[in-house]
């Protein structure tokens, strides 16, 4: 008996939401990965707390957007969150709106110092001013307790998404073959930044 393979795109609808939480599961992957970078990292100078802020903030940028539903994908929403988490959840997501996304909390503060110098007690003009800015980085404590929260909400994606595999396996095993025979492999797409604007197909 001679067998024949050959991988082909399945562009259906009924299939979305499968396609959809293995992007989310992919996502949260590379979220958990950017912790796990971040764990492993020294932070005793001020380089490596920069690159573990760094490594962070993408983690949390990363997670945030898996519940955004745009109508191009399906989201996660908040119910999907357990309870006893939804406290770290919601500010994460505050931080990621507030202060990641936009500088419009306190969590950065710029401003504007000077050194006043005085000679024989009388103060002389000022030469120089300095812009500064005080504000909050992430550390090794965030990456730890964000990649437990992704931990779990990564089992919650895969049930789903095992759960949504049957469902799609149904469905496709009862198109019609004509249908099924006109299936071609995914064309990989094209990079092109003047379409980085454009919404997704």
């Amino acid at each position: 008996m001679i067998t024949k393979q050959m991988k082909v795109h399945i562009p259906i609808d009924e299939v979305k939401q499968l396609a959809d939480l293995g992007s989310i599961q992919y996502e949260l992957g590379i979220a958990k990965q950017l912790c796990e970078l971040a764990l492993i990292e020294r932070d005793d100078t001020n380089k490596n707390a920069i690159l573990i802020d760094g490594l962070v903030t993408a983690a949390v940028i990363r997670y945030v957007r898996c519940f955004h539903n745009t109508g191009k994908r399906f989201g996660l929403a908040r119910e999907d969150v357990p309870k006893d988490l939804l406290d770290a959840h919601d500010h994460l997501k505050k931080v990621r709106d507030k202060h990641v996304a936009h500088s419009v909390n306190t969590y950065e503060q710029p401003y504007v110092s000077a050194y006043i110098e005085l000679e024989d007690g009388i103060r002389k003009p000022f030469t120089m001013l300095l812009t500064e800015s005080e504000r909050v980085i992430f550390n090794k404590n965030n990456a730890g307790a964000l990649h437990a929260l992704i931990e779990i909400i990564l089992e919650g994606v895969e049930k789903n998404k095992s759960i949504e595999h049957d469902k799609a396996l149904i469905a496709v095993n009862k198109l019609d073959e004509c249908l099924i025979n006109s299936f071609t492999p995914w064309a990989p797409m094209e990079v092109d930044p003047s379409k980085v604007g454009a919404g997704r197909k």
